[in-house]
């Protein structure tokens, strides 16, 4: 969903040597702690799945584009998961360090894009032992 220029002020934010493997335009969504059938809207914005070369590390990244910030990161820990439904395919949810996290994408291909590449990423993991 993201045009040219979107594109552009996207990977100015990504830094440099990493790279955005995946990106949608999302509301990133908190379950609340004590009812976790309640979810908070936490920011609006694109989430990127990033290499980070310099970290050696992948994470899902959180930027404003209008506002040229980065707003909120999560590194993929070992064996890191994200689930959907087939009745709400456009919210990919996982554990996260602070809370459960929802990814409710705007697109309902850029989710399925999205969780592909989380999901090839978990693949290699098992096969190989390793995060990146």
């Amino acid at each position: 969903l993201l045009n040219a220029s979107e594109n552009e002020i996207l990977y100015s934010l990504l830094g440099h040597d990493c790279i955005s493997l995946a990106a949608g335009v999302v509301q990133l969504l908190r379950a609340d702690p004590h009812n976790a059938r309640v979810w908070t809207r936490a920011h609006v914005g694109v989430v990127s799945l990033v290499k980070d070369y310099p970290k050696r590390s992948y994470f899902l990244r959180l930027y404003e584009i209008f506002k040229n910030k980065f707003v909120w990161e999560q590194m993929l820990y070992k064996n890191f998961r994200v689930s959907s439904t087939a009745t709400c395919p456009n919210l990919l949810t996982f554990e996260g360090d602070e809370c459960m996290y929802g990814l409710n994408f705007s697109d309902r291909e850029e989710a399925i894009n999205f969780k592909a590449h989380l999901d090839k990423r978990f693949e290699q993991e098992q096969k190989t032992g390793r995060c990146n």
